[in-house]
């Protein structure tokens, strides 16, 4: 197992890239990665070993999920912003694959939204948003209470 000195990550992380994808040189990765058939597939079984990386402190893994769930973040507060009502909190229920990974990533989702809450206390604007793991599947809770609304209970 190759590990890329440039990009320091665990020993774990690399040996499951090479099991995926064959190699762990960047550029044959990046290859690799869009001949896949399956290449969203296989980047999430990446989820767990960047999740125990994350909670390590490993920098690739640390600037990778703070990126991205502040992007995530920005799309939730522009979406609620743009589409949704104007109550003071926000419940949002996450689901499935990486929510499932790590604990770490709704924690830190939850801290993404703290920060904008904190920079956007306008009058207008003034929100709190909770973050919770949805135990059912939205589609479970849908035919739940289609079921109420037929059956009547």
């Amino acid at each position: 197992c190759v590990e890329d000195p440039s990009e320091p990550a665990s020993r774990e992380f690399w040996r499951l890239v090479e099991s995926l994808f064959g190699t762990t040189d960047r550029g044959e990765l990046v290859a690799a990665i869009y001949q896949s058939r399956s290449s969203t597939q296989d980047l999430a079984q990446l989820a767990k070993v960047v999740g125990k990386d994350y909670g390590d402190g490993v920098r690739y893994a640390v600037e990778s999920v703070k990126q991205s769930l502040s992007s995530l973040a920005g799309l939730v507060v522009g979406h609620v912003s743009k589409y949704c009502a104007t109550g003071p909190i926000v419940q949002v229920a996450v689901t499935g694959g990486l929510w499932d990974a790590s604990p770490l990533f709704l924690h830190s989702f939850q801290g993404e939204l703290n920060l904008y809450q904190e920079s956007d206390q306008t009058a207008d604007n003034c929100r709190q948003y909770h973050v919770k793991r949805q135990e059912a599947e939205p589609v479970i809770g849908a035919v739940r209470i289609a079921q109420r609304m037929f059956y009547g209970n």
